[in-house]
């Protein structure tokens, strides 16, 4: 069984809110068996005196900056024979750790797990953030600083996405995916077949096609009474049991690695109760579990 290494993905600043930037490291003071499994923590360029009135422009040029940090890094714990556990940080750290990913794999699938689509170009965003862009920059549409990261091919091919729990999205991301032929299971689906068999259903499909794959998790798929802490949260998500068991029913021989987004200490008044919540999903992960015993 492959090592886990632990990357910190800190940025908040593509949000409308930030603190998401203060997450990995309030999790590896939290949750001290991972301190020895950590690699490193990529931050976010530090934004000159008034940073906070960046240009859009200046913002995207930034973000630039940090994914092709973030990218390396991850290129580097896959070159090393490990899997990766990142935890941002808003979603926008999703560019940097797939164009990582895709520098080492030139074919992989990726589980998207999310309330949202994140599949805005700037032209299409109503709220120009750009942790709503992610999925389509790694398409090989947006910003071209963005989907530039590692190489100027698009990081993922349409038929490897496979995004689970959408239930809040725009027509123009959604006209998008429907273009490129992106397979989505949308709430009312994942609700009548249950979360488990979705997420199974897509882990099978990429299997039988010889890819290694990926996770993507943002937090606000799930329900937000399992998980405070939310700058978009979503109503009708999924449960935090529903998310565990299905983990334990993956074959984590094939993972490429994981990423976690979108938790905001800053928006839950006791962190107890989100970082417990990371805690238990951290314990569904096989390989992880086997080197907190052995620590």
């Amino acid at each position: 069984m492959k090592q886990f290494k632990i990357i910190g993905a800190a940025v908040g600043q593509s949000a409308s809110v930030t603190g998401c930037e203060t997450a990995p490291e309030l999790i590896r003071a939290q949750l001290p068996y991972l301190a020895p499994l950590w690699t490193k923590t990529i931050y976010y360029p530090q934004a000159p005196l008034g940073g906070a009135n960046l240009s859009r422009d200046d913002q995207l040029q930034d973000l630039a900056v940090f994914s092709w940090r973030l990218a390396g890094l991850t290129r580097e714990v896959l070159a090393s024979g490990a899997q990766f556990i990142t935890f941002g940080g808003d979603h926008s750290a999703a560019i940097g750790t797939w164009s990582g990913v895709a520098q080492k794999h030139e074919q992989f699938g990726l589980l998207w797990i999310d309330a949202h689509m994140d599949a805005h170009t700037p032209e299409s965003s109503p709220s120009g953030n750009p942790h709503g862009m992610p999925v389509a920059c790694l398409l090989g549409h947006g910003d071209s600083r963005l989907i530039s990261i590692g190489s100027n091919r698009p990081k993922l091919r349409p038929e490897n996405l496979i995004m689970i729990g959408i239930r809040s999205f725009e027509r123009e991301e959604a006209a998008l995916l429907r273009r490129m032929g992106v397979t989505i299971y949308l709430m009312d689906e994942v609700k009548r077949l249950g979360f488990a068999a979705c997420l199974l259903r897509a882990e099978r499909s990429l299997l039988s096609r010889g890819l290694s794959y990926g996770i993507s998790l943002d937090f606000d798929a799930l329900e937000p009474e399992d998980f405070p802490g939310l700058g978009t949260p979503e109503a009708n998500g999924i449960r935090l049991n529903e998310l565990t068991r299905a983990l334990d029913q993956l074959d984590f021989s094939r993972l490429l690695g994981m990423e976690f987004a979108e938790y905001n200490p800053r928006l839950e008044a006791d962190h107890r109760f989100g970082i417990a919540a990371i805690d238990r999903i951290l314990h569904h992960i096989p390989g992880l579990v086997r080197q907190r015993a052995a620590g």
